[in-house]
């Protein structure tokens, strides 16, 4: 008969608390995982996965191996009982919610968490979702939900809008925006007031007014009325006089990152999804001060945006950054990227209009815009 003990292929067994199978504390599996990253265990104990699988569950460490597949589908088929397969999930759900557990092994375990269902996750993850979680964590969440294609996802998302800094919000949007009853549930936020109209683009306006859904396109058309024509001109002569102020950096680089890294990248840091502002000639103060009040005034062709909708009903609004004969790859704020296959999409639509938000100056003083165009504005002048 097979030892399939750890000790007998030369790792250490669990200490006494970790023992019992099903009983797991998961405070302690980052050194679990960490071996499992290495593949110490996986290369001595066994020539299979489903072998290796068995001696996890017999130490109560179906989370680690879950984790180390990153599927917790993976006890089908490998001789794991369906109880064993519930206690693995739950021992998931205990360690993202985990504050005490190192951070990279919360993501994976919420990665873990995507693969299984809504109604077995859902709750935990959104419980992640707040001001105190840790930010990677919460994107991880947000990413995990995202993969749920069940109704609640929108309107449970939207109750958590209020908690989220704006990154996880410029994140969350293009889940709303992906699906008719996510955009409906967005809609009637807007509706209420709970969330702003300004925090769409003229392209997810557009968008969402000519939605494919009718019920989505007819809401839109409730409540998002079209921008009076002159309103962004109205916006740049009102913050005019920030040109003549003298401009902090510190203070200016923490409007940066909260308001336009998700999408520009400078000095190393942001994400590559618009110009990059260190490397594109941006004119001078004035055209900065243009650029960010009206981005929509002059859009370059390679940062238009399309909208892809595919057969199953859902919508990406982004960059197209690589087409094959059989792929087509779209970017979004904080360069997130979907690979989708050709045969999978139903139409793609180029729009005229840039993916930056109108109203970005919403909350600024002047003072706090001319922080903002010296930030940008130095990196423009060292570079020459």
């Amino acid at each position: 008969m097979t030892n399939l003990s750890l000790s007998s292929h030369g790792v250490s067994a669990p200490e006494p608390r970790y023992s019992t199978a099903l009983d797991l504390d998961c405070r302690s599996l980052s050194g679990t995982w960490i071996a499992f990253q290495n593949r110490k265990i996986m290369g001595r104990l066994a020539q299979t996965t489903g072998r290796a699988l068995r001696v996890l569950a017999s130490f109560g460490l179906i989370a680690a191996a879950l984790i180390c597949r990153a599927d917790p589908a993976a006890t089908a088929g490998h001789g794991l009982s369906g109880e064993q397969g519930k206690a693995g999930i739950t021992n998931l759900l205990a360690l993202a919610q985990d504050q005490n557990a190192r951070n990279d092994i919360r993501v994976r375990a919420i990665e873990s968490l995507g693969r299984t269902s809504f109604g077995q996750a859902g709750s935990t993850l959104l419980s992640v979702l707040g001001r105190r979680q840790p930010v990677s964590v919460q994107l991880a969440s947000l990413a995990a939900l995202d993969r749920f294609k069940d109704p609640q996802v929108g309107s449970e998302l939207i109750k958590k809008w209020e908690m989220l800094i704006p990154d996880l919000r410029d994140q969350a949007l293009p889940m709303l925006l992906g699906f008719p009853d996510r955009a409906s549930a967005l809609l009637q936020a807007i509706k209420a007031e709970s969330i702003p109209a300004s925090t769409l683009s003229t392209a997810q306006v557009e968008f969402l007014r000519a939605h494919r859904d009718e019920h989505v396109r007819q809401l839109a058309t409730e409540v998002l009325p079209m921008a009076a024509s002159n309103e962004r001109q109205q916006a740049l002569e009102a913050f005019m006089p920030a040109l003549k102020v003298q401009g902090h950096m510190t203070h200016g680089y923490s409007i940066f990152e909260e308001r336009c890294s998700a999408c520009h990248s400078l000095r190393g840091e942001g994400y590559a999804v618009g110009p990059d502002l260190a490397k594109t000639d941006l004119g001078g103060k004035e055209k900065i001060l243009t650029n960010i009040l009206d981005p929509n005034r002059e859009v370059r062709p390679e940062f238009t945006t399309c909208l892809i909708e595919t057969k199953d009903g859902e919508s990406l609004i982004g960059l197209v950054v690589n087409e094959t004969e059989s792929t087509l790859t779209v970017r979004q704020p904080f360069g997130r990227e979907t690979v989708l296959k050709r045969s999978d999409i139903q139409q793609v639509k180029r729009q005229t209009k840039s993916l930056m938000p109108e109203g970005l100056e919403g909350g600024l003083t002047c003072e706090d815009v001319a922080d903002l165009i010296a930030y940008i504005n130095t990196a423009q002048v060292a570079k020459k």
